[in-house]
């Protein structure tokens, strides 16, 4: 179960998926992603805000913000993971503001743009076409707001808190104490949005972290136990078994095997 994804080698990376009655648990990585919706709706949760996409509805999901999908009839939608440096205006407005709105309307010109680019060999031109597109219409109308006025969003807080903090010692506790609501509060609000306790939410993201730097780095595996926030390579080999089902070293092994290199702009 992978909950962080990270692309370190270039930021110029274009991934696309068609999807079909597809669900994916709560995950996060450093590109930006836009999703949309061709036929049916899939529900798609962002940072604990729960959206529910529909046929010529398109979504931005920013960098970092943990997400899931989650369709319960039936769903037809297309995911393309883009590099910062694809769209450097989108993205450096993201890196300081947050949009109150992530949903987008798709034309029919971005209706057939979408269709051209993975009928037609996904050319790096409509691809650029159809995201510049899906950005003016997101930017279009919308309000943003500072990433200091976060704080009215208890969700993001507490995923920027583990995103600052992973690699020292966290409690429910401690975030409590941080943002001043109430532990039993804090303890109720990540089960229903993120579907897990604190704890066991903190878990994930170190050995999800610890999965890129196993597959990427060459690292010894108790350096990056360290370097994931566990204190002592017995904790993290326990943690690591019980979450993915394998050791450090079987998955290092098993990722170290040849992979197809995603498409660079």
């Amino acid at each position: 179960m992978e909950l962080y994804v990270n692309y370190p080698e270039t930021e110029k990376i274009l991934i696309p998926l068609e999807l079909e009655n597809f669900s994916y648990h709560a995950h996060l990585h450093n590109c930006l992603e836009f999703s949309f919706c061709t036929d049916g709706e899939v529900t798609v949760s962002v940072d604990g805000r729960a959206v529910l996409l529909e046929k010529n509805l398109g979504i931005l999901i920013p960098p970092n913000s943990i997400h899931s999908y989650l369709t319960e009839k039936n769903s037809r939608y297309c995911t393309i993971l883009v590099g910062l440096d694809v769209l450097p205006e989108l993205s450096e407005l993201l890196r300081c503001k947050t949009p109150l709105r992530l949903t987008f309307l798709v034309d029919e010109i971005s209706e057939r743009l979408l269709s051209d680019f993975f009928a037609y060999g996904q050319s790096h031109f409509s691809a650029k076409a159809l995201l510049y597109r899906a950005s003016e219409a997101l930017v279009n109308d919308n309000t943003f707001t500072g990433k200091e006025n976060l704080e009215s969003n208890p969700c993001i807080m507490i995923m920027e808190y583990i995103r600052e903090n992973f690699q020292h010692e966290l409690s429910l506790d401690s975030l409590a104490k941080v943002t001043g609501y109430n532990y039993q509060y804090l303890s109720k609000l990540v089960r229903k949005h993120f579907g897990v306790t604190f704890s066991s939410l903190l878990a994930r993201y170190r050995i999800s972290y610890a999965c890129n730097l196993l597959d990427k780095h060459e690292n010894t595996i108790s350096e990056i136990a360290l370097a994931s926030g566990f204190g002592c390579i017995r904790s993290f080999n326990r943690v690591f078994l019980q979450i993915i089902g394998s050791t450090p070293a079987e998955y290092r092994k098993k990722h170290r095997a040849p992979k197809s290199t995603p498409t660079t702009l």
